[in-house]
């Protein structure tokens, strides 16, 4: 199995560091698979398994492990949007420098980087209301399974 590191926010610490990217093959073919992308094929798998379960609460455990899967999933989405937000918010610091250093009109340089700025501390406060969310809810109840399966399915659609 093939690497490719790329950078990521490592969400336990805070930190950008390079982050494997598993490598797949598919009928020859090389792509790329995220941790968000595995996260929802987990989740996929406890949707599809649950009905074949005629235990109820098993099939409610399944389903509320699929949801725990696809928090992971956008957690995981967060940190990547942050990750690449703090390489642009680098790079664009460096463009506004050397516009000032060299005296270049810096107007639309600094007015992109206040808005990478801004969309990073709006992510960040979306990462921490994802991280807020993670251990609200348990199995779901027999009655708010088959709801949540018609809702993921939905969504999976998209």
């Amino acid at each position: 199995m093939n690497h490719v590191s790329q950078i990521a926010f490592d969400g336990a610490t805070g930190n950008c560091s390079l982050v494997p990217f598993v490598m797949k093959r598919a009928k020859g073919a090389k792509f790329v698979t995220s941790k968000a992308e595995e996260y929802q094929r987990y989740a996929r798998q406890c949707v599809r398994i649950a009905p074949t379960f005629q235990d109820a609460e098993t099939r409610a455990t399944l389903l509320g492990q699929a949801q725990a899967w696809l928090r992971l999933a956008h957690l995981a989405q967060a940190n990547r949007q942050i990750a690449e937000l703090v390489v642009q918010l680098a790079r664009q610091r460096i463009i506004v420098k050397h516009a000032l250093d060299t005296g270049q009109r810096s107007e639309m340089a600094e007015s992109l980087l206040d808005a990478l700025e801004g969309s990073l501390r709006i992510f960040e406060k979306h990462r921490i209301f994802l991280l807020s969310c993670n251990g609200s809810s348990g199995a779901l109840p027999p009655g708010d399974a088959a709801s949540f399966v018609v809702r993921f399915k939905q969504i999976d659609s998209l």
